[in-house]
């Protein structure tokens, strides 16, 4: 399996951020809290549970954690049009992960998507995994179910699933080939009405930090490309 200290999928993450309700305009500073206190925990190594447009049958082992600041606009790190994310994924016991987000950059939405994944058992789950998630859980949003499963092919992986999606069934397709210990080329592709597709690197300068870069092709009613930045941190929050 190749490890990575943290949690992508930025799949609809920006539409929503931009058009959330008011009603919890205080969660991104409750969430920021949350991360800062669990930080101080020891560290541990994490697995991903996403690229970065589709969510992996990956989850994270029990008392493991990950928090990851993403970026994703036409300027993601000079700030200007873009959306900026703060994550926490926590693995719980009977291979069950589960995660929060919220958005940082739109002060006035503050709204939080929770997230629910489990890894059903197989013989390996280092080679093959099979998982089912819940994703997009908020108030004034409709929850996403998805099917994911993922392969071992050689030193790298193949990721296949389906989500379903404002009324919609998406497939969900993606590849990690590692070039080197720390270095790790990635792709993924989301099909139907809103999907997305992108192709990025992901470079692990340490067992406990992660470090991925990405261009991303949306599809919709005005096709967009924007680039994608995310920092993550592993930890061990039990």
């Amino acid at each position: 399996m190749i490890l990575r200290p943290f949690r992508n999928n930025s799949c609809y993450k920006a539409a929503r951020c931009a058009t959330a309700p008011e009603t919890l305009r205080l969660s991104a500073w409750i969430c920021t809290l949350t991360v800062v206190a669990l930080l101080s925990a020891g560290a541990a190594w994490a697995s991903p549970t996403g690229l970065l447009v589709i969510s992996t049958a990956d989850v994270l082992e029990p008392g493991e954690a990950s928090a990851d600041f993403s970026s994703q606009g036409r300027n993601v790190l000079t700030g200007g049009e873009c959306d900026r994310f703060l994550g926490v994924e926590v693995g719980l016991p009977h291979a069950l992960e589960f995660g929060v987000d919220t958005c940082l950059t739109h002060q006035d939405s503050g709204e939080v998507w929770w997230n629910l994944k489990w890894q059903l058992p197989t013989a390996d789950s280092d080679r093959f995994a099979v998982a089912l998630g819940l994703q997009n859980v908020s108030h004034g949003d409709t929850a996403q179910p998805y099917l994911a499963l993922a392969q071992a092919v050689g030193r790298g992986r193949g990721h296949l699933g389906v989500l379903r999606a404002d009324g919609a069934t998406h497939l969900m397709l993606g590849a990690e080939a590692p070039v080197s210990d720390t270095f790790d080329l990635v792709g993924d592709y989301l099909s139907g009405p809103g999907g997305s597709a992108s192709v990025g690197c992901v470079w692990n300068p340490a067992p406990v930090w992660g470090l991925c870069v990405g261009r991303i092709w949306n599809r919709g009613a005005t096709s967009e490309r924007h680039w994608y930045f995310d920092v993550g941190y592993a930890f061990r929050a039990f």
